[in-house]
C-alpha cells in the first residue's frame, strides 16, 4: 500500500469504519495508521481529517481521534437524504433526458425484466446501479452525481444495511419501471414520486430488522 494518497487512504480507512473493522470508540493514531500502511504522517493527517470532517472521526483534544462510526440511526438518515437527491435527479432526468438516456434506461428495464422473470439475484444487483447511474447522467448535475455518489458508498458499506432479497424482485423491478415510464413520458412530478417511492421502500427492505 506505500506510496496512497490521503484521498486513497480516508478511501480505505472509511471502509473499516463503515463496516466496523474499526469498531466505534477505536482510537487511531498517526503512528500505528502510518506504519500499517507504509506511508508518511501527512497523508494519514490529512485523511484523518477528511474523515472528521465527514462526522466518521472525532479528535478530542487532549486524547486523540476517535472512531465514531454510522449508527443504524444515521443509516437511516443517510436513506433519507439519498432519498431526497435521487428525487431531484429523477425530475431533473424526465425533464432533459435524450433519445440515447431513455435508451439505455429501457436496455436497463428488459434486462431488469428478464433476470427477475429468472430469479438471479445476483445479475439484478449488477444492473441496478446501472439503471441509477443512467438518470444521473440525464440529470445533467456534476455536483449532484457527487453527492449520491457518496452517500451510496456509505450505505453500500454500511454494516447497518442489508442487501435485498429474491423475494424482493418483482417489487423491485415494478418500482423501476414506474421510475422509468415517467422519465420516458417527461412527467417531472410523476418520475420524482415515483423516485421517492422507491427509494422509500429501498430504505425499508435495508433496514428491516431480522
Amino acid at each position: 500500500m506505500r506510496g496512497q494518497t490521503s484521498e486513497e487512504l480516508a478511501d480505505a480507512i472509511r471502509e473499516e469504519i463503515l463496516k466496523e473493522t474499526l469498531r466505534p470508540s477505536s482510537k487511531l493514531t498517526e503512528q500505528s495508521i502510518s506504519r500499517r500502511f507504509e506511508v508518511s504522517r501527512t497523508p494519514v493527517r490529512e485523511a484523518i481529517g477528511r474523515l472528521e470532517a465527514e462526522g466518521l472521526i472525532e479528535t478530542i483534544p487532549n486524547r486523540g481521534a476517535f472512531v465514531v462510526g454510522l449508527s443504524a440511526a444515521d443509516a437511516a438518515d443517510m436513506f433519507e437524504i439519498r432519498k431526497h437527491y435521487e428525487i431531484i435527479a429523477a425530475r431533473r432526468a424526465a425533464e432533459r433526458a435524450t433519445d440515447e438516456d431513455i435508451e439505455r434506461l429501457d436496455e436497463s428495464v428488459d434486462f431488469m425484466r428478464h433476470y427477475t422473470e429468472r430469479g438471479d439475484l445476483r445479475k439484478m444487483k449488477q444492473i441496478n446501479p446501472g439503471f441509477h447511474e443512467a438518470i444521473y447522467d440525464a440529470a445533467g448535475s456534476r455536483q449532484l452525481l457527487v453527492s449520491i455518489r457518496r452517500v451510496i458508498v456509505y450505505l453500500k458499506l454500511s454494516v447497518h444495511t442489508k442487501d435485498y432479497r429474491r423475494e424482493h424482485l418483482d417489487d423491485i423491478l415494478a418500482e423501476h419501471e414506474r421510475v422509468y415510464d415517467a422519465i420516458k413520458q417527461g412527467d417531472a412530478d410523476r418520475a420524482a414520486a415515483a423516485m421517492g417511492e422507491h427509494i422509500g421502500s429501498m430504505a425499508r427492505r435495508a433496514l428491516k430488522k431480522q
